[in-house]
């Protein structure tokens, strides 16, 4: 069956979004995507269904070329993800945002603001969390407990010897949706009257009002690669990648990923216009040309977020590079949207999850690797269970993460319930597809007092306070790390201002 897409171009659907009553200004510079082959986007909305409800060899390699098709539009010459839209600029976040949202111009720079640790990565520390009763106490390491204390300090020195930033981004349909229907914390409302009469909408529903079906959602995932000390080397890094049976095997519940290997890529700057089509050996360098890089200055060090730069102030220099080593990708073409995940790696030549990449994607693109899906559990896997799809650099943060499915995950985005199971755990199935995989009961629905944010954890999570709660912690846990530090050195005798004894 060939994918029937309706011609809408991208222009037009472009200007009947500036149309609506009440459109957002558009960012300087703001390209959307046009998918490879010149067809359109969104893609008609019943094709994808019939290749969703008829798994057949066939129908799968036409969602994976309907996956890469949005890949080459997001990644072809300029990518169109760099001029998006942030949390930042749709009030998703406050903190730290520039008070000017795009006006250092397009570019990897305008995204840094942004920068974020993985929300999956937070997941273990906020099961742990004890949220308090007073708001002036939600910050203050000595309410919790002493496990927490310990994981919040074990997670800081690994996340500060390899850190890993994340940033969620949002083309004009999907951000000018959040801005009109008031879906950011009222918080966020600086008062401006651009939203007055929709504040507090998406609270008086048991779900916010469904995105329109241009809408794409993205989060880039970046791993640092250091510049090489020795004077002259020509190499930064190590950057891990994932031993590929974490992906190519059907893995048991509570499997541990740590118990598999990683490799350990170093990456030769010399080569920054050179990548060749072909697997790179464990151990090998590979050119700079195969990778999408950024190289830090100490500007760009400067807009990190304030807890990030707090955490990597003494592990970031001018000179280290930012390493893109995956995408998640989600559109609503359908109403449960399309979910694609992509993810770097050394030996992406020999690797099945290659199938049906196209070879028109840039010399930088080629090593990537992709999965997708448009079902919670079809097709099935060999052991008969639900669809696996995730990303290594960040489901692997999550337990079970490495058997579970985007749809599965995100159709339990919710925000303001209680819930006696951790949300993301909701998402991931036993391989039986009926029991949860962590072995905990499954929870049969939402309390009546949840939202459901039509599948988008950003929208859920931006009104969690436990997550800003959270954020706090890491950087007091900083500060205390680092005061007991230079005590041991016997730099400091006073605490730094604003840390807590």
């Amino acid at each position: 069956m060939k994918l029937n897409f309706p011609f809408t171009a991208a222009i037009v659907i472009f200007a009947a979004a500036m149309s609506a009553g009440h459109a957002q200004q558009v960012i300087p510079g703001y390209k959307s995507i046009q998918p490879s082959g010149g067809r359109p986007f969104p893609a008609n909305e019943a094709d994808l269904l019939r290749l969703r409800d008829d798994p057949s060899e066939p129908n799968i390699s036409r969602m994976r070329m309907h996956a890469w098709d949005l890949f080459v539009g997001l990644t072809e010459g300029k990518p169109a993800w760099e001029t998006w839209y942030t949390k930042c600029n749709v009030k998703l976040v406050t903190k730290g945002c520039l008070d000017k949202p795009g006006s250092r111009g397009q570019n990897i720079q305008h995204l840094l603001p942004d920068f974020e640790i993985p929300a999956q990565s937070l997941q273990f520390l906020e099961q742990l969390y004890v949220p308090s009763g007073a708001a002036s106490d939600a910050q203050d390491p000595a309410r919790q407990t002493p496990a927490f204390r310990l994981a919040l300090k074990e997670f800081i020195s690994n996340y500060g010897n390899h850190p890993q930033f994340a940033s969620v981004l949002f083309n004009y349909q999907a951000a000018n949706h959040i801005l009109k229907e008031c879906l950011y914390p009222q918080s966020a409302d600086r008062g401006q009257g651009e939203n007055l009469g929709c504040s507090g909408r998406a609270t008086v529903r048991r779900d916010i009002s469904a995105f329109p079906r241009d809408s794409i959602v993205l989060k880039t995932v970046w791993e640092v690669a250091r510049k090489n000390s020795e004077k002259g080397s020509g190499l930064a890094g190590p950057i891990d990648t994932w031993n590929s049976s974490l992906w190519n095997r059907v893995h048991s519940s509570n499997f541990d990923p740590k118990s598999l290997s990683k490799t350990s890529v170093m990456i030769d700057t010399a080569k920054a216009a050179e990548c060749d089509d072909r697997d790179y050996q464990d151990g090998e360098a590979v050119p700079l040309g195969c990778f999408y890089s950024h190289k830090l200055t100490q500007e760009d060090i400067d807009l990190f977020p304030h807890v990030l730069a707090e955490i990597n102030v003494h592990h970031l220099i001018a000179g280290d590079y930012l390493i893109l080593v995956g995408m998640h990708v989600t559109t609503k073409e359908i109403p449960e949207w399309v979910w694609a995940t992509f993810w770097w790696d050394n030996h992406s030549f020999s690797d099945r999850h290659k199938a049906g990449r196209p070879p028109n994607l840039g010399i930088n693109w080629r090593h990537f690797l992709m999965e997708t899906t448009l079902s919670g559990y079809t097709p099935l896997e060999n052991d008969g269970g639900p669809k696996i799809v995730f990303n290594p650099y960040l489901e692997t943060a999550i337990a079970n993460g490495v058997i579970s499915n985007c749809l599965q995950c995100h159709r339990e985005a919710a925000h303001g319930y209680k819930m006696p199971v951790n949300p993301y755990e909701l998402g991931i199935l036993g391989r039986d597809g009926k029991n949860l995989a962590s072995g905990k009961a499954l929870v049969p629905g939402y309390p009546g007092d949840g939202v459901q944010t039509d599948f988008l954890w950003s929208i859920a999570d931006a009104q969690n306070p436990n997550i800003q709660a959270l954020l706090g912690l890491l950087e007091i846990q900083f500060q205390e790390l680092q005061m007991e530090g230079l005590h041991r050195k016997g730099l400091r005798t006073t605490p730094p201002a604003g840390s807590k004894n």
